[in-house]
């Protein structure tokens, strides 16, 4: 999934790092404009790496995903303030639907070089 993720994205004109969750905690000096978070557990909600990310990327946009969501937007939305990050999407994860999100939560997509 990551790697699907991170060429979607990189495809649409995002530079994407693709990290593991072990790793993310090591990275300070890179700036990072959104964060996907991906949930695959109905009693895990992460929400000690969604602190941890808040805390170390204050700046930065938060994406939660997972199968675990409910489908209607207005309770992705609760769910989304509940976790503390930006926007929630469900599983099964349409590409462009993430695309979307992400280029309206940060702007828009980047110009590679």
């Amino acid at each position: 999934m990551r790697e699907l993720i991170s060429s979607s994205l990189a495809d649409a004109g995002f530079r994407v790092n693709a990290t593991t969750v072990k790793t993310a905690c090591h990275l300070t000096a890179m700036k990072a404009d959104a964060i996907v978070v991906a949930i695959n557990s109905p009693k895990s909600t992460r929400v000690d790496l969604i602190e941890m990310l808040r805390k170390q990327f204050p700046s930065s946009t938060l994406v939660a995903i997972s199968g675990y969501f409910p489908a209607s937007t207005p309770a992705r939305g609760a769910l989304a303030a509940e976790l503390g990050v930006d926007r929630t999407l469900p599983k099964p994860l349409r590409m462009d639907r993430l695309i979307d999100v992400v280029t309206e939560l940060t702007g828009a997509a980047q110009d590679c070089p």
